[in-house]
């Protein structure tokens, strides 16, 4: 969507991962500090991985890291801002995000695009589902919302991703295969 230029230049992107949870982690090697732990090492990575795919290296990077749960002895807040020459994005994360709000929202001069969950399949994992079982792809109640125009006309309409399904991208990453196929 990005490098079709379906949203025109690019003025500023937020990806985040939010939740509503003031309780510790059961998992003590999330909560315990050393390396690894905290938020900013554990869920910064996958941000910055996502931003620097789509828009490569900022000139410039400032963060905010702090606790915020009283009873955190790691970071558990951060606000990572990734500076370009015309636009800026910022990475997010907070334990007291109550309401959802979307995880990815891009801006650009011609439109936007609003997206809820990053990995809603994350869950079917965690459950023990397995990628080869049939139907097993994001549901279209989280499907983004993109906001552009069309040669000056309008366009909203929800966006779909790609309907492959992880396990089907890895057998053809392993054999090679060109199966990933354009979003519509």
């Amino acid at each position: 969507m990005v490098d079709d230029g379906l949203l025109g230049e690019v003025v500023e992107a937020t990806f985040a991962y939010d939740r509503y949870n003031s309780a510790l982690s059961y998992k003590a090697h999330k909560e315990t500090p050393g390396p690894g732990s905290g938020v900013v090492k554990d869920l910064s990575p996958h941000l910055v991985d996502q931003a620097l795919y789509l828009f490569g290296m900022p000139e410039r990077v400032f963060a905010d890291v702090m606790i915020t749960r009283p009873s955190s002895q790691v970071d558990d807040y951060f606000e990572i801002l990734l500076y370009y020459k015309n636009f800026r994005v910022r990475l997010h994360s907070s334990y007291f995000v109550r309401e959802p709000v979307p995880s990815y929202v891009v801006y650009g001069r011609l439109g936007s695009f609003l997206k809820t969950r990053g990995d809603v399949q994350e869950a079917k994992l965690q459950a023990g589902e397995k990628p080869t079982k049939e139907g097993w792809t994001e549901p279209e109640s989280e499907q983004g919302l993109l906001h552009t125009e069309n040669m000056g006309r309008s366009l909203k309409r929800e966006w779909l991703r790609c309907r492959e399904t992880i396990m089907l991208f890895m057998m053809g990453f392993m054999k090679r295969l060109p199966i990933i196929k354009r979003c519509r």
